[in-house]
């Protein structure tokens, strides 16, 4: 499939990674290990990240039942072995989902663009390779923006953006920890895209490192694990070596990614959760309602609002095959600007992105371009019309605003000025 030259976009950039996991115990960890347990109350839980690039204890309302999340998991899972078998339907799948943004405060005076992606780790997709060493497999979900945009951000409070899904059946023991690792950039000067890159590089490989090495000391007695299975015993020491990255690990790795870049970025928060028993992680605390990630830095000052979600009904519609869907987007004439690796990842996840659902209508509409446009700039265009949200079934996208947003791409790539869709075609 043609690949394009990078799409470039002004950019400043800033990374918050805030690796969020379900758990009986909610800890955050920078430099030296900080609980916050005992702090944060079950309706909602805020964490600063100071312009010393500190983390402070969750916000609390002074509930004096805030701080046991555990309590009610521990509680159940008494009653469950009391009463027999857990005869309670596994739920399908526990989305990371965005509710709202709010920028209170800018590095700039001018009103900059902020844009957000993710990263997702599940520790049962921690597995083994023939070597009997660990294999850390990362989810990775498409830049999102402009999310300080009130046309971006405003539909969430009624039809919440998922970012990250993962698969609760999926084979593998508990307890087990699900991250998401959040990446924000503030938009200045420079290239949007190859910004994103290096930050999913360094941070996915900062992250992999650690967790090979915390699944291998973990998996000691388990090393005879067949290959490409989960490992057991190792998801709380996953999510604390995530965990323990925070401090001078991630400072370093943002300073590093700084200097590369000449823009300032924030260095990650991880947020640790684990779940204990997947029947029962719906009731958990910690899952199902509204918590608040607060971020101080450089004269930036963000609140983004998020949940953990259980979803047992199955996704809209299954994942496409890659290459099938690449090929078929190449012979209408739609290519794409960023890395061929990233472009799999987003048609392949269906959950989260609007790309499958975006893809397969221009697949259904069955013309062909006279000159190739980006499939990323068309869904960009798409999710930034008026009155629209992210589809995640071809049956949400609205085929009037499609053309358009395909027109709209065209125009930028090319420097035209055509003003009907008719005339991409051949």
């Amino acid at each position: 499939m043609r690949r394009r030259s990078s799409l470039t976009r002004k950019c400043g950039v800033f990374i918050l990674t805030g690796v969020l996991s379900v758990t009986l115990i909610q800890t955050s960890t920078t430099g030296a290990a900080a609980e916050t347990g005992n702090h944060a109350p079950l309706s909602s839980c805020a964490k600063t990240l100071s312009e010393q690039s500190e983390s402070v204890p969750c916000q609390t309302d002074g509930n004096s039942s805030g701080g046991l999340p555990w309590l009610e998991s521990e509680r159940a899972l008494a009653a469950s072995a009391r009463e027999g078998p857990n005869k309670v339907e596994i739920p399908k799948r526990l989305q990371f989902r965005l509710l709202g943004f709010r920028e209170l405060a800018s590095t700039d005076t001018s009103n900059d663009e902020v844009w957000m992606a993710a990263s997702g780790l599940d520790s049962s997709a921690v597995t083994s390779d023939k070597d009997k060493k660990p294999v850390v497999d990362l989810i990775q979900a498409p830049m999102i923006g402009d999310v300080s945009d009130n046309r971006v951000r405003g539909p969430w409070a009624k039809n919440p953006h998922v970012l990250i899904d993962f698969d609760l059946q999926r084979p593998g023991d508990y307890p087990r920890t699900y991250t998401t690792t959040l990446f924000i950039v503030e938009e200045n000067e420079g290239e949007l895209g190859k910004a994103f890159d290096e930050l999913r590089a360094k941070t996915g490989g900062k992250i992999r490192e650690v967790v090979q090495k915390a699944a291998t000391t973990a998996a000691t007695t388990t090393v005879g694990a067949a290959i490409g299975s989960a490992i057991p015993g190792i998801g709380t020491a996953v999510g604390a070596a995530v965990g323990a990255l925070a401090g001078v690990a991630f400072d370093a790795l943002a300073d590093a990614i700084s200097a590369a870049l000449n823009d300032e970025i924030f260095p990650p928060v991880p947020l640790t959760l684990t779940v204990p028993d997947p029947a029962l992680v719906a009731g958990q605390g910690g899952v199902g309602v509204t918590q608040t990630q607060v971020v101080k830095k450089g004269g930036a000052h963000y609140e983004i609002d998020y949940d953990w979600h259980v979803v047992t009904a199955p996704a809209d519609n299954p994942p496409p095959v890659p290459d099938n869907m690449n090929k078929a987007l190449d012979e209408i004439g739609v290519d794409f600007s960023v890395p061929e690796s990233t472009m799999r990842d987003w048609l392949a996840n269906p959950s989260y992105t609007p790309y499958p659902a975006i893809a397969q209508a221009l697949l259904n509409m069955g013309r062909q371009f006279k000159s190739p446009i980006y499939l990323d700039v068309i869904v960009w265009k798409y999710e930034h019309a008026e009155g629209v949200k992210s589809p995640r079934a071809v049956s949400d996208v609205k085929t009037d605003v499609l053309k358009q947003a395909v027109l709209d791409a065209s125009n930028e790539r090319y420097g035209t000025e055509l003003t009907g869709f008719e005339q991409l075609l051949k």
